[in-house]
């Protein structure tokens, strides 16, 4: 799962990261919790240099399951401001920043196997919707967009637009801000 958010660093390396929705047949892909004090969650982890956020998140989903998905749409951004909302263990003095950006991807290949990233890392599990929303996940938000899914609820996305540098001036090219994502 890599190493854990350096939230004080203000490093955005360090500090941006991707969290991907993968659903299939009613059931999400979800990371096993490493210790007892942990929760399940999404795969995922952080940014690096000259990538988007949805490469961030397919590479991410390979490394640690050994599937590959085709992000679909940004599902939720989750922010940490230290102190102000949020505290970093261990840290005694200092602000920062951290972000995570939910990712919905879609599982392309159905006859890959799921597989573990590293020899002592539990293996991911399919998780029926509605065991998981009664699951210890992290980040705890997770349980009420469990809950949606298991109702049959699509889930909505935002647009990711890669910017340019262009005139003010230039043509808008087609962007769908209505877009969501059936994940039945």
């Amino acid at each position: 799962m890599g190493a854990p958010m350096a939230i004080l660093s203000h490093d955005i390396y360090e500090n941006v990261r991707t969290r991907v929705l993968v659903v299939r047949r009613g059931r999400v892909l979800l990371l096993r919790p490493r210790s007892d004090d942990e929760g399940w969650m999404l795969p995922g982890g952080g940014l690096l240099p000259g990538e988007t956020i949805y490469e961030c998140a397919s590479r991410e989903v390979e490394e640690e399951t050994g599937l590959t998905v085709v992000p679909k749409g940004i599902v939720f951004i989750r922010e940490w401001v230290v102190p102000r909302f949020a505290r970093a263990d261990g840290a005694t003095d200092g602000v920062g920043y951290g972000i995570e950006v939910g990712v919905v991807a879609e599982w392309i290949d159905v006859n890959q196997a799921v597989r573990t990233e590293a020899e002592d890392a539990k293996t991911p599990l399919w998780i029926e919707l509605d065991r998981a929303r009664e699951l210890p996940v992290w980040p705890v938000e997770l349980r009420e967009l469990f809950r949606a899914l298991a109702a049959g609820k699509s889930v909505s996305t935002v647009p990711t637009l890669i910017g340019r540098i262009e005139a003010p001036t230039a043509p808008s090219p087609a962007v769908a801000f209505d877009s969501s994502v059936d994940l039945s």
